[in-house]
């Protein structure tokens, strides 16, 4: 009787722990897929928020939020653009605020414009934590920017507008060699008459990519890797070969 009940006993708790293990394995798999879902839906406002900053955002505040975009290195006197500035709010409530409603709604630049009838409430708050990653100098902004920079298209036009902000000083308006550094501060030799170049395209995106020392030419000739996204270097290129004599 002894003997038949510890087998019993022995028995039932041998069921009891296998249900265990199971009901264990059951809410690992469960914390898992949560975590999966959590991390997918994190990349997604990642590389959604990024997408959205460099179309919208990238041609004032400049590709990394240093307020070196197109316009404000065009335009003479234009205010202040980089999202360091530390007057503007900081807290995603005031940065969505602002993008919604316009730079006046966040302490910001008026000239900020109001992105409510273009940008979705889930766009709006996507590219305000892509900001806040920027002025946290997240390390994967780069690479955020990056990817999403290769899903735009590039264009003769966009790399015309890179080339005057970027290479005119030295190359001169129409690429002829003779920008305003030419013969003074950029001699011997001066820049190149781009005019005349007959590289194909990867050659100048590489030349481009890593400066002009990395290939033998003059070392004058800045990397602009770190400063240029993809498709701006891709534009960039178009635009030169379309110079060309």
């Amino acid at each position: 009787m002894c003997h038949t009940s510890f087998y019993e006993n022995e028995n039932q708790s041998g069921k009891v722990i296998h249900l265990l293990r199971h009901t264990i394995a059951a809410l690992l798999l469960l914390v898992l897929a949560q975590y999966n879902s959590a991390a997918e839906q994190k990349d997604t406002v990642n590389s959604s928020g990024a997408a959205i900053y460099i179309e919208r955002c990238a041609l004032c505040h400049g590709n990394y939020g240093y307020g070196d975009g197109y316009i404000p290195l065009s335009l003479q006197q234009y205010p202040n653009t980089s999202l360091f500035e530390p007057k503007y709010g900081h807290e995603l409530k005031q940065i969505v605020d602002a993008i919604r409603w316009g730079g006046s709604k966040g302490n910001m630049s008026p000239l900020s414009p109001p992105w409510k009838g273009e940008l979705s409430d889930q766009e709006i708050q996507a590219v305000s934590q892509f900001i806040i990653k920027i002025r946290n100098n997240s390390e994967s902004v780069r690479d955020d920017i990056d990817i999403a920079s290769k899903n735009l298209p590039s264009s003769a036009r966009t790399g015309r507008q890179i080339y005057l902000t970027r290479c005119k000083i030295c190359h001169g308006e129409n690429g002829e060699g003779d920008g305003v550094l030419s013969g003074k501060v950029i001699n011997n030799p001066p820049p190149f008459d781009l005019t005349q170049s007959r590289q194909d395209a990867a050659y100048l995106k590489q030349i481009i990519m890593d400066g002009g020392g990395k290939l033998g030419r003059s070392s004058k000739m800045p990397a602009w890797k770190y400063e240029l996204l993809s498709h701006e270097v891709e534009s960039l290129v178009i635009y030169i070969r379309s110079i060309r004599q």
